[in-house]
């Protein structure tokens, strides 16, 4: 399930650079405040425990200059936010890879929620565009 000002639906979509063929989780974006953001909010808990590696496949209509990504457990503890750095003129899907971090006082055994901030740089405040997400892998969970 997702929350926020975004609207979302699985469609197909072929990435403009390579002509490869995927399905997609694709997010209407309308973005009117700089830290609008929407929550993925998993079904079960996820336990990282044993592999804290986040993976996550996507690309944009248009160019979006960040995407931040924060986790919450059960008891709402989130993580610091992971600023992967994507190019701005890249039209293809992009590849982010990093370790959710276990210092923040996250219980990486009960992760519950995935929230995603697009295009929080200055001067993104408003965006409306197309995010298309391709693949998410937590841990050893695709």
């Amino acid at each position: 399930a997702t929350t926020g000002k975004f609207i979302h639906s699985v469609v197909s979509d072929t990435d403009p650079v390579t002509g490869e063929v995927v399905s997609a989780l694709k997010m209407a974006v309308n973005k009117t405040g700089a830290f609008d953001f929407y929550t993925v909010v998993f079904p079960q808990d996820i336990n990282l425990t044993a592999n804290q590696t986040f993976i996550i496949r996507y690309r944009c209509d248009d160019e979006v200059p960040s995407f931040h990504f924060r986790f919450r457990d059960a008891t709402n503890n989130a993580t610091v936010e992971y600023r992967p750095t994507i190019s701005k003129t890249y039209k293809g899907y992009n590849e982010a890879i990093f370790q959710v971090p276990t210092n923040t006082g996250l219980n990486v055994a009960t992760i519950k929620r995935l929230l995603v901030y697009p295009s929080t740089d200055a001067g993104y405040a408003a965006y409306q565009g197309n995010i298309y997400i391709d693949y998410v892998r937590l841990g050893s969970s695709a």
